[in-house]
């Protein structure tokens, strides 16, 4: 708790007198830090004294470099003052804008929707408490969400970003599974870096009075059956649009090469994924990098692909050329024909532009999803269409799936996204074993529930972190 001095506090900057690694390493493994009740960041006073060291890290997202990039914008480029010589406490102006940076970039960190503010970050209807209070949802309304404010400050450039879904009551799981990142080493830059996020109702709440599934979009009749329509309100039901809205959220904050989504009882193998091992070298293959590839453990059946849909619980791996797809502002209709992932019945019925043209055109005032010129519609499946978005793919993905008054178990939501949406390519990396790479040769898996957690496993579903 706070003193009453500070509870009208948009964001609490605490000054510390030392600079120390260990705790720099905790909060790049534990991002994004205290959100709740009042975003908090701690800053060391050294970094403030000392020349400027463009890459350390003010919070999470954001490096002194970031931060003063902003205060450039805002001086209309004038920074001529400012160099690599000085000291950031050498002229109090820069302080000034630097402190304000780093406030504005915490709200980002912690408003997970795009309640950003447009000018000063202390106006008191972008504060985070009104935020929990008044949220809601309108489909395909023209609310900040889905016209989210572009950050002003860039995305962090990272090898990899590891999301682990929880809650609140299992916040000391949470944190044990993060360790697994201290295999890292300290003096690695961030493009060799690993970070992790640590996803809990405090960014991604529901409110207790939310609607449920009552829209007509709630479900897909195609979809498998779910028990959202019984629990959707409560905490298990609100923690299933987690992942997707975490998915959505990281993605304005971090430009990574990798991105691995898992639960909260989920081991990761950070020695099998981490910079200079076998998998970083496939995942940094311009082959691999650059395709479209979501990897994880099928369930089997037919439901949503060939192979079924992914269990959360062996998590999700997704390469860069899907992380673009997915913040990519184009959406493209079913494939012209079955391949090896999606069926005909797939993709007569589950592609993602026959849920999102149609409500576009009845909600949205400004055209969300507009054909392009040359793509005739072919209704009402939209094969072989393509169309502009004035948001992600990822956010298209997020309002039909993950929103108040939809019925999506966050494996059917994440997966009809990978596969019907960027129309990615679905690898089975099942618990037996799967062959990722040839060149060098690699044999890895991703186990949903297993007796032995073998050392070429990449992650372990109920298993935790040897601490």
């Amino acid at each position: 708790s706070y003193p009453s001095s500070l509870q009208g506090c948009d964001v609490i900057i605490k000054f510390s007198e030392h600079f120390s690694v260990s705790n720099q390493e905790k909060m790049e493994r534990r991002c994004p830090g205290i959100c709740k009740p009042i975003p908090f960041i701690e800053i060391p006073v050294p970094l403030l004294l000392q020349p400027y060291q463009l890459n350390q890290s003010l919070s999470c997202t954001m490096t002194i470099s970031s931060a003063l990039s902003h205060v450039t914008t805002l001086n209309h480029g004038r920074h001529s003052s400012l160099n690599n010589s000085n000291s950031i406490a050498s002229n109090t102006r820069s302080v000034d804008n630097i402190l304000h940076s780093v406030a504005r970039r915490r709200l980002e960190e912690c408003l997970e929707r795009g309640l950003w503010p447009l000018g000063s970050f202390s106006k008191r209807n972008n504060s985070l408490s009104d935020f929990h209070v008044s949220r809601h949802s309108v489909k395909w309304s023209n609310s900040s969400y889905l016209l989210p404010q572009r950050s002003r400050f860039p995305r962090k450039k990272l090898y990899g970003l590891i999301i682990w879904i929880g809650s609140n009551s299992r916040h000391s799981m949470l944190l044990a599974q993060t360790e697994s990142l201290r295999l890292q080493q300290p003096h690695w830059n961030d493009s060799e870096k690993i970070f992790g996020w640590i996803a809990t109702e405090d960014q991604y709440p529901c409110r207790k009075d939310f609607p449920g599934c009552k829209s007509q979009y709630a479900y897909h009749w195609m979809m498998p059956s779910t028990k959202m329509a019984y629990d959707g309100r409560t905490g298990w039901g609100c923690a299933q649009r987690r992942p997707l809205r975490a998915l959505s959220h990281t993605l304005l904050l971090f430009d990574p090469d990798f991105l691995l989504v898992v639960d909260d009882d989920t081991y990761v193998n950070v020695n099998l994924l981490r910079y200079g091992s076998i998998l970083s070298s496939v995942l940094l293959k311009d082959d691999i990098r650059q395709a479209s590839i979501a990897m994880g453990h099928l369930t089997g059946g037919n439901k949503i692909t060939r192979g079924g849909f992914f269990y959360g619980g062996a998590g999700y791996l997704l390469t860069r050329g899907l992380l673009e797809k997915l913040t990519g502002f184009q959406l493209s209709g079913p494939l012209t024909s079955a391949d090896g992932v999606r069926d005909n019945k797939h993709l007569n019925h589950l592609g993602i532009m026959e849920e999102a043209l149609p409500m576009s055109r009845k909600g949205c005032p400004d055209e969300c999803v507009k054909l392009m010129a040359d793509s005739p519609a072919n209704e009402p499946h939209f094969t072989g269409n393509h169309a502009d978005l004035k948001v992600r793919l990822v956010d298209i993905c997020t309002n039909i799936f993950s929103e108040e008054d939809t019925c999506y178990h966050s494996d059917h939501a994440l997966s009809r996204c990978f596969a019907h949406a960027a129309y990615a390519d679905i690898w089975n990396v099942k618990c037996q074993g799967f062959k990722i790479s040839s060149e060098p040769e690699l044999v890895t898996a991703m186990c949903m529930g297993t007796d032995v957690c073998w050392p070429h496993v990449l992650t372990c579903h109920r298993w935790m972190t040897n601490v």
